[in-house]
């Protein structure tokens, strides 16, 4: 994914201003990451509100700049050139990300994966040319992809990586939004602000109760409707939830589409589902593994969600089917 800097537009909206009516609600706007990021504010005064998107943006940006692969000055381009015997440095955000990435691959059986980046290239590179890819290309491709290969660690006070593999290609392209929004998150937290609504596109974390006093309601978007439309929705207060699908994005080969989700086993686009919808209790973290998870459950059976799902406590995932049926599993330990 090619991530760009963030450009700050503030909306500052009012509704209701007296005890007996909702409480004011303040919506900013900002671009980050290919996605316009929503921030909802309940009860915030405009100036603060702000000064906290300022700082926002400025985290956003901070990320992208370590974050995208496509940057010639960024530290991605030089992991895959770091072997065992000459580490390199990576700031606090990369190690993070690399970390919790390597984590949820392992989760996932190595379905999310952020050395798919060969086979990403690969694919765009067959819609240039309208063209698919050979068989000898992917199996090229795949043998240089590994999750594994790469490794972190943190040697006093200074976080190092370096790959087993030259020839890998990492991409935070299926992490990065998922850190934003915990970071985002921090931000305003630290603040004191307590009803918030962060929507980064298929990602939301919310806090607390909306201007009217009740639980943020968060729709899944129905895959045969407009981005308007939703096929089921959650009331959630202190979660966070991260929706992947293959109905918006995908490109046209010879007169087939073929989706973004890259299968790193077979090379090949892959999905049991329309879209998979992860839903997390708040905490650190939570952005970063419902971003994961939402992708790699894509090319998972249902059941290896359900035990995904049962590792967190409150979590819930939403499947839809082909066939437009919804599938809902909640964690035996809420």
């Amino acid at each position: 994914m090619n991530i760009r800097l963030s450009v700050l537009v503030s909306l500052p909206v009012l509704i209701g201003c007296l005890s007996s009516k909702p409480l004011p609600l303040f919506l900013y706007q900002l671009t980050s990451m290919d996605t316009i990021w929503t921030f909802k504010l309940v009860n915030v005064n405009p100036k603060t509100g702000k000064e906290i998107m300022a700082r926002v943006q400025q985290r956003l940006d901070e990320i992208v700049a370590v974050a995208d692969r496509y940057n010639s000055t960024g530290t991605i381009r030089e992991l895959s050139e770091a072997g065992k015997e000459n580490p390199i440095p990576v700031s606090r955000d990369v190690a993070l990300m690399i970390a919790t990435a390597r984590e949820m691959s392992k989760l996932t059986r190595g379905k999310f994966d952020i050395t798919v980046g060969p086979l990403i290239d690969l694919w765009k590179s067959a819609a240039q040319t309208n063209t698919l890819p050979e068989p000898s290309e992917l199996e090229q491709a795949k043998n240089n992809v590994d999750y594994a290969a790469i490794h972190v660690y943190k040697k006093n006070n200074q976080w190092y990586c370096y790959s087993d593999n030259k020839k890998i290609v990492i991409d935070l392209g299926g992490i990065a939004k998922g850190y934003g929004l915990d970071c985002a998150g921090r931000i305003i937290d630290r603040e004191g602000i307590n009803n918030y609504l962060i929507d980064a596109g298929g990602e939301i974390r919310c806090k607390g109760h909306n201007q009217n006093g009740t639980s943020w309601t968060i729709g899944v978007r129905d895959p045969s409707g407009t981005a308007a439309d939703s096929i089921i929705s959650r009331m959630l207060s202190d979660h966070t939830c991260s929706t992947s699908g293959v109905y918006n994005r995908f490109t046209v080969i010879k007169g087939k589409q073929y989706h973004h989700i890259i299968d790193p086993d077979t090379g090949w686009p892959a999905a049991y589902y329309q879209s998979v919808t992860v839903i997390l209790p708040n905490n650190m973290t939570s952005g970063m593994r419902a971003d994961c998870l939402s992708t790699g459950l894509l090319m998972l059976d249902k059941q290896h969600g359900q035990r995904i799902c049962d590792t967190y406590p409150g979590s819930e995932i939403l499947y839809i089917l082909p066939d437009g049926e919804i599938v809902e599993y909640n964690s035996k330990n809420s």
